[in-house]
This record gives structure tokens, C-alpha cells and sequence, in this order.
């Protein structure tokens, strides 16, 4: 898994805001889908000798500086370099059709040309945007790797379950540590304390014998046949 630089990472814990600012992201996505959507009827429409209503661009271009305004707050509020850097690069993007849209006049000809150079301009910021909900993707999936480096087991309780693995016929021993050490790690990133990683490595010591049984059985039959 590569893994990027954030900043302040040792402090940072998975929030309702990480979740929040991949949804924005994600919904920011599917309005620069709609704004290329939206283009592309204008060429259409242009292209067919008809004209877009009198109030249609200038909605369309209020409807991009408002893109452009969330794009800007994403990239303020994420914690991903990456991320700022795609949201930046959408933001910009946008500002560039804004100002261009700006300069179109579709009672003329070369209006065809103009809501074409437009219509490139939102494919690139598709490509921005798209690429700004996988950098937040990612950055959610780098707080979390991190989070989890930071959980501890606790010593006492690996050296006990440790024990307990040596109880385990060899044949069948690796797989037991490898299941048992995961669910420590997971009572340890979910917060459990000494205790209560002591109390699970004891649960599995008085199961030991029982399990020993269990697994020696066919090899006991076996044998006896």
C-alpha cells in the first residue's frame, strides 16, 4: 500500500468530518458531470441553429462559481496534500470556465468554436475532480493505517496467548496464532485496555486443552485404525 505524507498525522482520528468531506467531494463530482452535461446541450443547441434560454448561461455560469467556491473549501479543510493539490487544480479549472463562458455570445457563429474550447475546459475538470474523491479515499485510508499502527497490544497478553499457541499441535498451530493475534489487534484498535485483552488471551488458556483434543482426534483415530 503506498502511502502519502499528512500532515499532523499522529493527531489526526477518523471524524464524522472525513467522512463528510468525501461526500462533498464525491457529490462535487457528479456536478461537474452535470455542468459538462450541460455544455454539451449548449453546443448542441447552438449547433442546430437554436438558441439556449436568454437567463441559461448566466445560471450556468453562477452554477460553476459555485462549484468552484466548494472545490476551494475541500482543498482548505483536507488534511491530504494530494488532495489539496486536485482540489486546487479543479478550482482553477473552473475559474477557467467561468471567465471563458463569460465571453460567449451564442447570436454568433463563432459562439460553435467557443462552447467547444468550453466543453474541453470541463473534461479536465471532470479528470480534476475525479481525481480529488480518490486522493480523499486515500488520505481516509492513510488516517486509518495510522490509527492502527498506534493501537498496542498489550505485552502480557501477546506473551499469554503466545504460551497458549505452544499448547496447539504443530500442524495446526500457525493458523490458531495468526487468527488469535488478529482479533488482539482488533480488541486493541478498538480501544480495549489491559484488562480486557488479559480476560481474551485467559479465555483462550482455559480452552487450550479442549482445543488440543479436538485437533489430535482424527490423528488419535487414525492411528488406532
Amino acid at each position: 500500500m503506498k502511502h502519502i505524507q499528512l500532515v499532523g498525522i499522529v493527531d489526526v482520528t477518523i471524524s464524522d468530518l472525513d467522512e463528510e468531506l468525501y461526500r462533498r467531494a464525491a457529490n462535487l463530482t457528479k456536478d461537474v458531470n452535470k455542468a459538462h452535461e450541460e455544455a454539451r446541450l449548449f453546443c448542441r443547441l447552438v449547433q442546430s441553429s437554436d438558441r439556449p434560454p436568454d437567463n441559461a448561461l448566466p445560471k450556468f455560469r453562477t452554477f460553476v462559481r459555485s462549484l468552484e467556491a466548494e472545490a476551494l473549501t475541500l482543498g482548505r479543510q483536507t488534511l491530504s496534500p494530494v488532495a489539496q493539490s486536485n482540489a486546487e487544480a479543479l478550482a482553477h479549472c473552473l475559474r477557467d470556465v467561468h471567465q471563458f463562458i463569460r465571453h460567449i455570445d451564442v447570436r454568433v457563429t463563432q459562439s460553435i468554436r467557443q462552447l467547444n474550447d468550453n466543453l474541453c475546459l470541463l473534461n479536465n475538470a471532470q479528470l480534476h475532480a475525479h481525481n480529488l474523491v480518490n486522493s480523499l479515499h486515500t488520505a481516509r485510508e492513510e488516517i486509518a493505517w495510522a490509527q492502527r499502527r498506534r493501537a498496542e497490544v498489550t505485552p502480557s497478553a501477546g506473551r499469554l496467548m503466545a504460551a497458549v499457541g505452544t499448547m496447539v499441535p504443530i500442524a495446526h498451530r500457525l493458523r490458531y496464532l495468526e487468527e488469535w493475534n488478529a482479533e488482539l489487534w482488533d480488541l486493541a484498535e478498538a480501544g480495549a485496555g489491559r484488562w480486557h485483552q488479559l480476560g481474551y488471551a485467559t479465555r483462550l488458556l482455559t480452552r487450550a486443552w479442549t482445543l488440543r483434543r479436538e485437533l489430535n482426534a482424527p490423528h488419535a483415530r487414525k492411528t488406532m485404525s
